[in-house]
């Protein structure tokens, strides 16, 4: 489910005689019934063997164990729920000065659900979309160096996050070459 969202999982189960109970839990704790105060506030509650997901956070994420029981025993079943949400930027190199003729490596670090080595770009500030290669690249972190600074490389470069889940995450980062 995306952040923010709401929806429902049904797991009723069959067995003679009926199913009497239904007990819901994530990680050993037991989701509270949905009584009329709960079926608008975000979270997640359960009615039977129906478990509802009312504007789900990332921290909803997780494993949620349904048992029905009845007089002859019980029975259980997990569903994982994996809440996407945007990739967010939440520390890059902002300011470097360099010597001409030297190198820089910029860093970028975001947050997000998904996130792969191709989450993060880089580009000059103002151009339309071209981008530049960062050597490093791991999901959520990018490593992006430029060789050899001449006076001309002095740039604003953008960070981009984007796991295409809502809006990109884009801050700055000013490159400054220092000259005779």
């Amino acid at each position: 489910m995306v952040e923010g969202r709401s929806g429902e999982v049904n797991m009723t189960a069959k067995g003679y005689p009926e199913i009497h109970t239904y007990k819901w839990s994530k990680s050993g704790s037991f989701i509270p019934r949905r009584t009329d105060g709960y079926d608008q506030l975000p979270g997640v509650t359960m009615e039977g063997p129906v478990v509802f997901f009312n504007q789900v956070s990332r921290h909803d994420s997780g494993a949620y164990t349904c048992v029905a029981q009845n007089v002859e025993g019980s029975a259980s079943a997990t569903l994982t729920l994996n809440v996407l949400y945007p990739a967010v930027i939440f520390n890059i190199t902002e300011n470097v000065e360099v010597s001409e003729g030297e190198s820089v490596q910029l860093e970028c670090f975001a947050d997000g659900n998904p996130l792969s080595e191709d989450t993060i770009t880089w580009r000059r500030q103002g151009s339309s979309g071209t981008q530049l290669v960062s050597v490093n690249s791991e999901p959520g972190h990018s490593i992006l160096t430029i060789s050899n600074l001449t006076r001309n490389d002095g740039h604003v470069l953008e960070c981009v996050a984007d796991n295409g889940v809502g809006n990109p995450s884009i801050r700055t980062a000013h490159v400054t070459v220092l000259c005779k």
